[in-house]
């Protein structure tokens, strides 16, 4: 019979391996309840382990139903619920790293978007590196004018001037790309909106209360290093 494994860490905030977790894990049905896979508690290195077989997620009207869907639920040691994962399907085990950020993070949600304008402040930023590149230019005029520099010196900076202009155009072309994908194409794109398994902040990262959750799905045996 086909089996499956769900198994990973969890840590606190400050990166302590939390023990006495209690994992419990579903499988998302559509039409009737979760179906409950098996429950396991982390150990004092915060590490769980939780193997099942296909009897656990499939009935007698479920044929079709050949991999099940599954999401963890993190509870403390007093039964009370930390967080639940995001539904991942599995065909054979799913490594998940959860770093439980407590209950400090109190959310506000009329925190600022600390993301707001973010391509903007990047282009400006460029741009005062153009402007750095304009004075370097200037100083080294100055230098081939006034300065006492051996031939090679003076050879090196002259080369560097007279790519001054090929340099500068280049860099005002790259600019523009980006201050016209700013205006257009991120925003079309709603890259704000996409998402992914990874350690990522929310888009609102002050007005929800948020914890790191890394999933792993993967088809190979497991085996325990």
């Amino acid at each position: 019979m086909d089996s499956f494994s769900l198994y990973g860490k969890i840590i606190s905030k400050d990166n302590v391996p939390l023990g006495g977790m209690n994992i419990q894990a579903f499988d998302q049905d559509s039409i009737d309840p979760d179906d409950l896979l098996g429950q396991s508690t982390t150990d004092s290195n915060g590490i769980f382990k939780i193997d099942f077989d296909k009897s656990k997620f499939s009935k007698a009207w479920e044929l079709l139903e050949g991999t099940p869907d599954v999401y963890l639920v993190i509870n403390d040691s007093h039964r009370n619920q930390l967080l639940k994962t995001k539904v991942m399907q599995t065909r054979k085990e799913i490594d998940y790293h959860v770093k439980n950020n407590g209950e400090h993070d109190t959310p506000d949600p009329n925190a600022k978007d600390i993301y707001a304008g973010n391509a903007r402040r990047l282009i400006t930023m460029l741009r005062d590196v153009g402007n750095i590149l304009s004075k370097e230019n200037q100083i080294n005029l100055n230098m081939l004018q006034n300065a006492n520099l051996s031939e090679d010196i003076k050879k090196d900076i002259q080369n560097f001037v007279n790519d001054n202009e090929d340099r500068s155009n280049n860099f005002k072309q790259i600019i523009a790309v980006l201050a016209s994908l700013s205006d257009t194409v991120l925003e079309e794109l709603h890259i704000d909106d996409i998402g992914y398994d990874g350690p990522q902040v929310p888009r609102y990262p002050r007005r929800e209360q948020y914890n790191k959750v890394i999933i792993w799905p993967k088809n190979e045996v497991f085996k325990w290093a």
